[in-house]
């Protein structure tokens, strides 16, 4: 049973959907595709109860969701689906091994959900309508394993609005390089310190400067990340919590948006430095400031969570 406090939580969750899209922000959907509560519509509960968009089709025809973040998990859900099932027993019948199963599961999967927001990419000019997906990595601290796997993925979903997602980790960085170099978008893991944003932004520009150096167009490669502001605000405020005095307790909420302003501004300072800003071959344009911003061949745009 659903009370009408819990409808009216869920219809203020959806205005708020509403109005990020209306002011240009891109909402995107990490893991499921659940949809948003209270997006309007009648109800089977009766007239005035409002009723979400049901399906990830819906989701994106209505604006809802333009980008989703496919992780193990979502792979892992997908499998009870008839369709996966199907491409199971399929690749059991040719003696597919596990790990080349989870390859064509995780680009089957993937492929769909390029194909489902490929309209979302087209209309925005590569600017949205991306899906981000982990890989499937049996040796995270080998980059030649890293690269291997981004480069299979990319080959096997074969969609422009694909990125692959990377770990900020010593081998991932080395990874990224080789996959902006290849012209392969990648989307690295939330990050939670402004020297991890550092190392990224420099692996971005080597990786895009060997990319423009092998006549690749920049405009069609997409490199992000993204900061897990409310993970580092949730952690201080809980070491505050046990700290005496009046001054912990003023501190705490403040970390979170201290740290995105910090790093807001190290990506302003990239973008009027950054690659492709000194003529002659074509750079990346400037992404825009956004909450969530996903952009083709930007200079970085830290997405805060």
């Amino acid at each position: 049973m659903t009370t009408d406090a819990q409808q009216g939580r869920a219809g203020m969750r959806g205005a708020t959907w509403k109005q990020l899209a209306a002011e240009g922000a891109s909402v995107w959907l990490d893991g499921s595709v659940r949809p948003p509560a209270g997006s309007g519509g009648a109800a089977p509960g009766g007239p005035g109860r409002a009723t979400a968009p049901r399906t990830a089709e819906q989701l994106v025809a209505g604006g809802w969701v333009t980008g989703l973040v496919l992780g193990p998990e979502a792979l892992a859900d997908s499998v009870v689906l008839p369709s996966q099932r199907a491409l199971l027993r399929d690749l059991a019948s040719l003696e597919v091994s596990p790990q080349g199963a989870v390859r064509r599961l995780s680009a089957h999967r993937a492929r769909e959900a390029c194909d489902l927001l490929g309209r979302v990419y087209e209309e925005t000019g590569g600017r949205d309508g991306y899906v981000s997906v982990d890989l499937p990595v049996w040796s995270p601290a080998d980059p030649a394993v890293l690269l291997a796997e981004a480069r299979t993925l990319w080959w096997l979903v074969d969609r422009p609005n694909l990125l692959v997602r990377i770990p900020a980790t010593e081998a991932g960085l080395a990874a990224i390089v080789g996959c902006l170099a290849d012209g392969i978008g990648v989307d690295v893991a939330p990050l939670v310190t402004v020297e991890s944003y550092r190392q990224v932004l420099e692996a971005f520009d080597e990786g895009l400067e060997r990319a423009r150096a092998a006549g690749r167009r920049l405009d069609r490669i997409a490199a992000l990340t993204s900061f897990a502001v409310r993970k580092v605000d949730t952690e201080v405020d809980a070491r505050l919590a046990v700290l005496p005095g009046a001054n912990s307790a003023a501190l705490r909420g403040r970390t979170g948006p201290a740290l995105a302003r910090v790093v807001y501004r190290l990506r302003e300072e990239h973008l009027d430095r950054g690659p492709g800003r000194g003529g002659g071959a074509p750079g990346p344009a400037p992404a825009p400031a956004a909450p969530r911003g996903r952009g083709a061949a930007q200079a970085p745009v830290p997405i805060l969570s």
